[in-house]
């Protein structure tokens, strides 16, 4: 009698690369693939809006050539000798040069050891928090920059020591012995006593300028609010 073993092979699959890259319009970027696509180029490089950008092959080095035209995402799908998707790249091409700004904003805010600097997207991001308005008021130098509101986003905020110590400062600028400045939730109160709304408002009005003079604005720190009037 013959015996025939019946080997099972398990099928493993696996996810294909995925990267994602970010292009400056007018320049061009190389890169060397991994595997050659399939001798039919044009479908096997396949870019899901090529009116965002001009891809080349050279067959000798094997590499794309990316020429970006308009601003957007897009992606480009590389296909290998057998069909199966090799590589997926996703794509986002900004008019600015991301990668130099993020690197001059660092330079720029060396000194804020807690703030850290990313690219996201088509934006750089800039997080953080720091115990001095001091540090708050040298971003916001920084971010006041020509054209800089457009490619960054300022996230940087004061921790709960700095907001008590601006509190302070307010307060004490203010002069106002029947008023008081604390931090809450992110904002300031203005809170106390005065003789009348007219009163209130110059206090108000006053404390927003000290607040902003040491480099917290709205964005930032919220809005300062009488929380107390006569007759309430």
């Amino acid at each position: 009698m013959i015996s025939l073993l019946l080997l099972l092979i398990p099928h493993f699959s696996y996810a294909e690369p995925r990267e994602q890259l970010n292009l400056v319009m007018g320049l061009q970027t190389v890169i060397d693939l991994r595997t050659r696509p399939c001798p039919n180029v044009m479908e096997c490089l396949r870019s899901g809006n090529r009116s965002l950008l001009e891809i080349q092959y050279s067959q000798d080095k094997n590499q794309l050539i990316l020429t970006p035209i308009a601003r957007g995402e897009t992606t480009i799908i590389v296909r290998d000798e057998h069909g199966d998707v090799a590589t997926t790249y996703d794509v986002i091409v900004s008019p600015y040069n991301l990668k130099r700004y993020a690197e001059e904003l660092k330079e720029l805010l060396r000194e804020l050891t807690t703030v850290s600097i990313t690219i996201r997207g088509d934006h750089i991001v800039v997080d953080g928090q720091v115990s001095e308005y001091h540090a708050l008021q040298r971003a916001q130098v920084v971010f006041a920059r020509p054209g800089m509101k457009e490619i960054a986003d300022n996230l940087v905020t004061l921790t709960k020591a700095g907001m008590e110590k601006a509190a302070h400062d307010i307060e004490e600028q203010l002069g106002k012995p029947g008023l008081k400045v604390k931090p809450w939730n992110g904002v300031f109160l203005l809170e106390g006593h005065s003789k009348d709304q007219n009163e209130a408002r110059s206090a108000l009005e006053l404390a927003r300028k000290l607040a902003a003079a040491l480099g917290i604005s709205k964005p930032v720190s919220g809005e300062l609010v009488i929380s107390k009037l006569p007759g309430d």
